[in-house]
């Protein structure tokens, strides 16, 4: 069993003494003339690269100055690309945005314009009353002068509503003379508008 141990432990020596005697100098003098070659100018790393992408195999795992050129236009583009992406949608959140404050604007004019023509009407109405209540007190200004009987007359064939706006704008005096000259059932008609 002894003489198993020698054999066994004498295997493992032999490799490593072939490792430190054949490469481990081979290493070291590939190390010191790329290092030699360097100090003269020479592009040991750049020749090593082009020979090793003109090999069939290892040319597919090695990238050359233009493959490099050629990736980091790429990745840029790609950069690019995604900062436009970005750009977009906040651009499109703006218009979102912008298209919201539109339409509450149109809203606020629509409404604007109602309250503008409301007051409009109002205004005319107003006018209009006013023109009327001018007709009707000149109107009444000649009844005054009028005889009763005459005026209890034309009052008879008034519409109810005129003549109590007429007869609302002359003296008590005067009202009184014409609604004695009408018919008692018309009269009453005039005075219970008056009294609304």
């Amino acid at each position: 069993m002894a003489k198993k141990r020698t054999n066994e432990d004498k295997k493992p020596n032999m490799f490593i003494r072939i490792l430190v005697a054949v490469v481990l100098p081979f290493i070291i003098t590939v190390a010191l003339t790329i290092f030699v070659l360097q100090l003269f100018g020479v592009d040991v790393l750049g020749w090593t690269e082009e020979k090793l992408a003109q090999t069939p195999i290892i040319s597919s795992f090695v990238k050359t100055e233009d493959e490099k050129i050629l990736s980091e236009k790429l990745d840029k583009a790609n950069e690019t690309i995604e900062t436009q992406k970005k750009e977009i949608e906040d651009l499109k959140a703006q218009i979102e945005q912008l298209e919201a404050e539109i339409e509450n604007k149109e809203m606020e004019i629509a409404k604007l314009e109602n309250e503008k023509e409301s007051l409009q009407n109002a205004e005319n109405d107003a006018e209009d009353g006013t023109a009327q209540d001018v007709d009707i007190k000149k109107l009444a200004s000649s009844f005054k002068k009028m005889d009763k009987e005459q005026a209890a007359q034309i009052i008879a064939n008034m519409d109810i509503q005129t003549a109590v706006l007429l007869l609302s704008n002359v003296s008590s005096d005067v009202r009184g003379a014409i609604l004695e000259e009408m018919e008692p059932q018309q009269a009453a008609n005039i005075m219970q508008r008056m009294m609304n």
